[in-house]
């Protein structure tokens, strides 16, 4: 099979590579664990959301939240830490997620900041306003026009 490993090695090799990577392999293989969980209906994407903002992490979330928007991940977390909130009101409604995933999320993002939490009742009604089939378009036209600029 030329160059191909024998299949008595590859169980060594990944152990190898888990152990060199350290946590850095444990939080990727929690996102891809987490990917395919949704994907295959086994959690909401609402639901593996939580497990990551529970955590305070932002990063893995836009890992998890690019799989299913479309959008470059490192663009993803620029946005949901210090992007404008109406952007991710959008990000958040046309991929379908609840409002509590959102509030979450900014809770988060502010904790990190060191800023006060000022998520309110205005927020939730702002969201709520957002037509979700808008959003989702909004969310093809920024997908389309950022694969057409590079």
């Amino acid at each position: 099979m030329g160059d191909a490993l024998s299949l008595d090695v590859i169980p060594a090799a990944s152990e190898r590579r888990a152990q060199a990577l350290g946590p850095a392999y444990h939080t990727m293989s929690l996102n891809y664990s987490l990917i395919e969980a949704v994907k295959t209906e086994q959690l909401s994407l609402d639901e593996a959301a939580c497990l990551l903002t529970h955590g305070g992490r932002l990063f893995d979330l836009s890992v998890l939240l690019s799989a299913f928007a479309g959008i470059e991940r490192d663009y993803l977390f620029a946005l949901l830490s210090r992007g404008q909130l109406q952007a991710v009101m959008i990000l958040f409604r046309g991929l379908g997620l609840e409002y509590g995933t959102l509030e979450r999320t900014l809770e988060v993002r502010e904790r990190k900041a060191g800023r006060p939490i000022a998520v309110g009742p205005k927020t939730r009604t702002e969201y709520e306003s957002i037509n979700p089939a808008t959003a989702r378009r909004t969310l093809r036209f920024s997908h389309v026009r950022r694969a057409a600029a590079s």
